[in-house]
């Protein structure tokens, strides 16, 4: 699979709540920026199995709602790059 290196500008306010997302899941900054970006793209892992807890289950859809709005300040700027390279 060929894959490609793409980049982003946030503001300050974004990389901290990326950087606060990461942080939760112990994950690296690029590599919760790509899934949340995944999820976007309808590409989710993100699945509940029968030994979930109430409370797993219940943090799962807490985190869920905040990358719901790291997912639109992520489509926000996908339409703004999207829009500079057709004008370009």
């Amino acid at each position: 699979m060929v894959t490609q290196v793409i980049s982003f500008r946030f503001t300050e306010q974004e990389i901290d709540l990326l950087r606060q997302r990461a942080l939760a899941h112990d994950e690296g900054t690029n590599a919760i920026a790509q899934r949340l970006l995944r999820d976007i793209l309808g590409l989710s892992t993100n699945t509940y199995t029968d030994v979930d807890s109430l409370e797993e289950r219940m943090e799962k859809v807490a985190l869920l709602v905040v990358d719901k709005r790291l997912q639109e300040c992520l489509q926000e700027h996908i339409a703004t790059m999207l829009g500079e390279s057709n004008a370009g």
